[in-house]
C-alpha cells in the first residue's frame, strides 16, 4: 500500500509553506523571541543538541480551539485526518496593496467557487493577502500605525489584513472545512481588538494557521498538511505546513 503513495508524491511537487523559526522574526507584540541554548556539543560530548525557549505561537503556528475556549480541543486532541485538507486559496494580493485593512468577504469566496465549483469538504481555505513575501521584514510585517492606540499593546495597532467575521461564519456555518489559514500574523485584520474570527472559527471546533507563506501556491489542486509537535494539552503550537499539489 505504501509504495504507491509514495511513488505518487515523487512525481506531485512538494512546496514548503512555513517559514524558519529564529530569533528575528516577527511576532505578535509581546510575544518573546526564541532562545536556544546549546545542551551537548561535539567538542566536549562528540554530538550535538539543544534546548528551545518559545512561544507556542511562534512562526507558522496552529491555533486549536483550546486557544480561545476552555475545555475544547487542544493541539494535541486534533487527529491526524483534520491536519490533511484539500487546498483552497483566495488570493486577494491586489485588494489588499490597495487597502492593508482589508477582509476577506463571503463575496471573496463565493467568487472562488464560480471558478473553480464548491469549496470540497473538509478543506483548509487560505486567503493570500501577499504579506507572506514581507516575513523577514518584521516591522513592514506588522506594520504598526502609531496614531492608533491599541488597547492591549504598545506601539499603535498593526495594520494588516484578515478574515471577515462574516466569511469566517459562513465557513463555518455553510461548509465543511477543516480550518481557515493566512499568510499575516492574524486570521483576524491587525486593527481589530474582538478577535471576531478566532471565536468563530475556533468556537465551531475548527483550528487556524497563521503565518503561512502561501506565495507558491496555485488556487485550487493541492493538499496541505500541517504538523505540529504532539505535545499534550498545547492550545497553540509552532507546525511544518507543506503543500502537495496535484498532477496530471
Amino acid at each position: 500500500m505504501s509504495e504507491p503513495l509514495v511513488e505518487s508524491i515523487s512525481r506531485a511537487r512538494v512546496v514548503e509553506c512555513s517559514h524558519v523559526i529564529n530569533d528575528q522574526i516577527p511576532l505578535w507584540p509581546r510575544n518573546p523571541s526564541m532562545v536556544r541554548c546549546p545542551f551537548n556539543t561535539y567538542e566536549r560530548s562528540g554530538f550535538s543538541n539543544e534546548i528551545y525557549t518559545l512561544a507556542g505561537g511562534t512562526g507558522t503556528h496552529i491555533d486549536s480551539p483550546a486557544h480561545f475556549f476552555e475545555g475544547k480541543k487542544t493541539i494535541s486532541d486534533l487527529q491526524p485526518k483534520e491536519l490533511v485538507s484539500k487546498g483552497v486559496l483566495i488570493d486577494v494580493k491586489e485588494k489588499c496593496d490597495e487597502d492593508n485593512d482589508y477582509e476577506l468577504t463571503v463575496t471573496d469566496i463565493v467568487e472562488w467557487e464560480n471558478k473553480h465549483g464548491r469549496i470540497p469538504d473538509r478543506s483548509i481555505v487560505c486567503m493570500r493577502t501577499g504579506w507572506g513575501a514581507k516575513f523577514g521584514h518584521p516591522e513592514e510585517y506588522k506594520n504598526h500605525d502609531e496614531s492608533a492606540k491599541h488597547p492591549y499593546y504598545p506601539g499603535g495597532v498593526m495594520r494588516f489584513p484578515g478574515f471577515s467575521k462574516e466569511a469566517a461564519e459562513f465557513l463555518c456555518s455553510q461548509r465543511n472545512i477543516n480550518a481557515i489559514g493566512i499568510d499575516t500574523l492574524s486570521l483576524d485584520p491587525g486593527k481589530l481588538t474582538d478577535f471576531a474570527v478566532h471565536n468563530a472559527i475556533l468556537g465551531s471546533e475548527k483550528y487556524q494557521i497563521e503565518n503561512l507563506y502561501l506565495e507558491d501556491l496555485p488556487e485550487s489542486g493541492f493538499t496541505m498538511i500541517a504538523l505540529p509537535l504532539l505535545i499534550d494539552h498545547a492550545p497553540e503550537l509552532a507546525a511544518r505546513v507543506i503543500a502537495i499539489l496535484d498532477y496530471n
